[in-house]
């Protein structure tokens, strides 16, 4: 099968490692493997084997030679929308890494939320299939999308631990604040509204035990900052801009933490989980989905008191490590993933 993924860039995201680790393992399976990407900054190795081609967002483009075309992102799922033949035995898929309306919301603001949202929706109308990340994300999409053929299909992540990666720099940083707490907190994403990092810093004024590294940058960084001196806790809070190692660093962190408001998977998740890190996780339908409580530690969002009972409570059971690991490598493999989008493909063939 020849296969075409379709993303905006190359870089270090969850959209992008997945569509990575997509290449890697259909590679492996034998298929004929092209990433196409309009930007110019490429901060990942490009995969040996896979032939990766920069093409302009306007230019036309024709997809007749592959099999499937599968896009991720606004600017990928537009590119299909305006390069798509009507004829043709190519089959579309389009994968929807968040939740919309929200994600632009907390992103941006309503408006930009309401145009780009019916922008995006319009675009999936050309698709032959999309696929959401969750059941939760199936019920969501089935009232918001235009285009009804949804599939679910979960993110698989694997990762190669490799702590030597980890800079000189880095490493000091996050070792002298662990010198100094009983407990170290840790998170990397995107830093935005959505990702909740501002409970993190507030559970630092309420316990004085923890310290927290935050790994990122976005536009609630410079928020984010003035929050830990305002209250008063910049002394027990390291901000590390981001790095390609992230994950690397929950060596340093005796829990990760993945306070989000709302999430499209939380590929992060994934990969503390597969680091036998101990696990606290706000309490919102796609974690439930993926963890129970055997493996994970649950709070309400934007109640810091359950914040902190959940890391306290996460911190004294030894169990937690162990049980999350074993979930993540059963369920969320990147082996289990391909193999889940290729029924995908293939029944989108038969059609």
């Amino acid at each position: 099968m020849k296969i075409c993924y379709v993303v905006p860039a190359i870089v270090n995201k969850a959209p992008i490692l997945v569509v990575l680790q997509l290449c890697e393992q259909m590679l492996l399976k034998g298929h004929d493997v092209t990433v196409l990407y309009f930007d110019e900054r490429v901060e990942i190795e490009l995969l040996a084997g896979v032939s990766f081609e920069r093409v302009g967002f306007y230019r036309t483009f024709d997809f007749s030679i592959y099999d499937v075309v599968h896009s991720h992102l606004l600017r990928a799922d537009a590119f299909v929308f305006r390069n798509k033949s009507l004829f043709g035995k190519v089959r579309y898929v389009s994968t929807l890494h968040n939740y919309v309306e929200r994600e632009l919301y907390f992103h941006y603001n309503k408006f930009v939320s309401f145009v780009f949202s019916f922008i995006w929706n319009v675009c999936w109308l050309r698709h032959n299939r999309l696929v959401v990340l969750s059941e939760d994300a199936v019920k969501y999409y089935s009232r918001f999308s235009y285009n009804k053929k949804i599939t679910r299909v979960y993110n698989g992540r694997d990762v190669v631990i490799n702590y030597g990666l980890i800079e000189d720099w880095c490493a000091t940083e996050i070792s002298a604040l662990k010198a100094c707490v009983d407990v170290l907190l840790g998170t990397y994403c995107v830093l935005t509204a959505t990702k909740g990092v501002d409970q993190l810093i507030r559970l630092l004024s309420e316990n004085a035990r923890v310290g927290l590294v935050v790994i990122g940058d976005g536009p609630a960084k410079k928020s984010l900052q003035e929050l830990s001196v305002t209250l008063g806790v910049d002394n027990r809070c390291v901000f590390i801009p981001s790095v390609p190692y992230a994950h690397q660093c929950n060596i340093f962190f005796d829990v990760f933490a993945m306070p989000s408001r709302a999430e499209g998977f939380g590929l992060a998740l994934i990969e503390a989980a597969l680091h036998s890190k101990k696990i606290v996780c706000s309490d919102i339908p796609i974690f439930r989905e993926l963890f129970t409580e055997e493996a994970v530690c649950f709070f309400k969002v934007d109640d810091v008191p359950s914040l902190n009972a959940a890391v306290m409570k996460c911190v004294a059971d030894e169990s937690k490590a162990a049980a999350v690991l074993k979930v993540a490598r059963e369920r969320y493999s990147s082996s289990a993933m391909a193999s889940s989008y290729l029924m995908v493909y293939e029944g989108l063939q038969r059609d």
